[in-house]
């Protein structure tokens, strides 16, 4: 196992397994916080981690968040951007071999 630090508070395990680089050598790790989303892409290439990519990208979601939990549209938008960019950049990744955690913001909402 490899332990990949995302963000300053955010820490991902990945369990890696000697293979040739193929799709199944690479992982992501995504941190969808309230202010800002993480992406960190990465490939196992002889028992160590290799990064290919890291992304950052400010969503200012808490902010869009209103007093009944309810994201404005904006906010939603800034979001769904940034997934966009990331979906495009997974799409050689199995979805085992993705991790995304999210803060508080995303769990409250509705």
């Amino acid at each position: 196992m490899v332990r990949v630090v995302l963000a300053h508070h955010v820490t991902v395990v990945v369990q890696v397994k000697n293979v040739m680089l193929t799709s199944t050598s690479l992982y992501a790790a995504i941190d969808l916080g309230s202010n800002s989303f993480h992406m960190l892409l990465v490939r196992e290439v002889a028992g160590s981690i290799q990064t290919l990519t890291r992304i950052k990208r400010k969503v200012r979601l808490a902010g869009g968040l209103n007093r009944d939990n309810m994201l404005s549209a904006e906010a939603m938008e800034r979001g769904w951007q940034c997934l966009r960019l990331f979906a495009e950049r997974l799409q050689d990744i199995p979805p085992t071999q993705i991790r995304i955690v999210a803060t508080a913001t995303l769990r409250l909402c509705r």
